[in-house]
């Protein structure tokens, strides 16, 4: 199955519906096609059907340039953070090297914390990193049951 768009802000939730899909339907092989703005619905139709479906091997993830030139996301593992412990006990923050004392900062009603375990080294959109990781606190108007949750 192809799912494509063009990488207009308004489009960003199809990274995250083809992801939702391929993991409820890991049977499935769905491809996702970005393309650079540029490109008008009816290329973007033609580019899949004339240059990706003839190959034999294409990348889950593609983005397509201005140029129509291919381009495959690269996600790098993310350093390890420093520990801390939980919230709402002794504020102890440490490494390998050091101790202190920190107050981890207060979350806002609508914050959500994610330990980050992997980061995309070349987002798809402008201005946002796209990245994966567990939700290890929520704030006051979030359902707690997203604690421990990977997205």
């Amino acid at each position: 199955m192809w799912l494509y768009t063009d990488t207009t802000e308004g489009n960003c939730g199809l990274i995250g519906l083809v992801r939702s899909i391929r993991q409820e339907f890991s049977i499935w092989k769905i491809l996702l096609v970005l393309f650079h703005p540029s490109w008008e619905p009816s290329q973007q139709e033609n580019y899949i059907c004339q240059r990706l479906m003839p190959l034999k091997w294409v990348d889950a993830d593609v983005l397509v340039d201005e140029h129509g030139e291919l381009h495959v996301t690269r996600a790098i593992l993310a350093p390890a953070p420093p520990r801390v412990e939980s919230r709402n006990q002794n504020p102890i923050e440490f490494d390998e090297t050091q101790i202190w004392r920190a107050y981890p900062t207060c979350l806002g009603p609508q914050d959500v914390e994610v330990a980050v375990a992997f980061a995309n080294l070349t987002p798809a959109f402008l201005e946002c990193l796209e990245f994966s990781g567990q939700v290890t606190a929520v704030g006051a108007d979030i359902s707690k049951e997203l604690v421990g949750r990977r997205y």
